[in-house]
């Protein structure tokens, strides 16, 4: 006969979920056991990530942009996050702190950095800054950017635009 102990146990074994997601690219699995559906238990850090104060999770990222030792996949690789967040909906009007976090990113892409090393990786960067600034101006928040910040932005785009025009690179339709 089962103990009462061993009775509650193996039902709140049955009523939980295993989380699992591969860290490292895959070299490394993390598994937590989380109490019900799993699906709920990743609501919930969705959650607490959307009320968290917009400026501090983006500082990181506002940082490795703006250090002139970062290298050209490093800060590619922040914009790409910076890019998915505005996908997934995690930099969103209703955020909070949305307009300083605004006027930092602005600052931020205006005063981006990397070393430069291949140009094609470094055409890579250019793009997602821009494709960062796009999101920025056309999507949902865009109404919450103030006229300097905007300035800032297009300020980049023109910049990046004649950059690559003296350099003999060309856009996608081609010499002129």
């Amino acid at each position: 006969m089962r103990s009462r102990a061993q009775k509650v146990g193996r039902r709140a074994k049955q009523n939980s979920s295993l989380v699992s997601w591969r860290l490292n690219g895959g070299s490394r699995i993390c598994q937590v056991r989380c109490p019900g559906p799993a699906v709920l238990f990743l609501t919930e850090i969705r959650k607490d990530i959307r009320e968290a104060d917009l400026t501090q999770l983006l500082a990181p990222f506002f940082a490795i942009l703006r250090s002139p030792l970062s290298t050209g996949p490093i800060s590619s690789a922040a914009l790409a996050s910076l890019h998915s967040f505005f996908v997934s909906g995690l930099i969103t009007e209703d955020s909070p702190s949305i307009t300083a976090a605004l006027s930092e990113l602005s600052s931020t892409i205006a005063h981006c950095k990397f070393e430069a090393s291949d140009s094609s990786g470094d055409e890579v960067v250019l793009l997602r800054i821009m494709t960062v600034i796009q999101d920025s101006l056309c999507g949902s928040v865009g109404h919450g950017l103030g006229d300097i910040e905007v300035c800032e932005m297009l300020e980049t785009v023109l910049t990046t635009c004649c950059q690559m025009r003296l350099s003999g690179k060309h856009t996608i339709n081609g010499p002129n």
